[in-house]
C-alpha cells in the first residue's frame, strides 16, 4: 500500500478496518454510495453527492457484493460503454464530486479558461470563539 500511495493518504485520511461486511458501519449521516453498473444506477453526471459520503467500488474483475448493494443508500454508474479499472473509476467519481461543489468558475462557451472572475460560494456558518487570555480573573469576595 505505501509503495503506490505517494500522497500518504493513510496519514491524512481516516482509515477503518472491519473483520467482515457484518461488522462494517459508517458514522451517522454518512450514506454509502455504491459505484456499480446496473439498470437502476443513477448516472454520475446527474447525481447530487451528499455532503459526507462513503463510496464503495467492486474489485477489478467483479462487482460490489449483493450484501453491500443492499446496504447502499444510492447506486451510481459512470456512463461509459466499457469498464475502467477500479482506480480510474474511483478517480472519476472523486473528480465529479469535487467539480460538483460549485467552488469553481463555470466552463466558458469557447475553448480555454474562465473569462470572468468568480467568487466561490461559502457553505455553512463559521464560528469564532473569543479568547479569554486577555481577561483578568474575577476576584472572589
Amino acid at each position: 500500500m505505501r509503495e503506490s500511495d505517494t500522497s500518504k493518504a493513510w496519514e491524512n485520511l481516516p482509515f477503518f478496518e472491519f473483520d467482515s461486511q457484518d461488522t462494517f458501519h459508517l458514522p451517522k449521516r454518512c450514506p454509502l454510495i455504491a459505484v456499480e453498473f446496473t439498470e437502476d444506477s443513477i448516472e454520475l453526471p446527474s447525481f447530487k453527492h451528499p455532503k459526507a459520503a462513503a463510496y464503495i467500488l467492486g474489485p477489478e474483475m467483479g462487482n460490489v457484493s449483493p450484501e453491500m448493494m443492499e446496504r447502499a443508500d444510492h447506486v451510481i454508474k459512470i456512463p461509459m460503454q466499457f469498464c475502467v479499472n477500479v482506480g480510474v473509476a474511483g478517480a472519476i467519481v472523486m473528480y465529479d464530486r469535487l467539480i460538483s461543489t460549485g467552488k469553481f468558475a463555470p466552463r466558458p462557451v469557447m475553448a480555454g479558461g474562465p473569462t470572468e472572475s468568480f467568487e466561490p460560494k461559502q457553505e455553512g456558518l463559521r464560528l469564532f470563539l473569543r479568547s479569554n487570555r486577555n481577561k483578568q480573573p474575577k476576584k472572589k469576595v
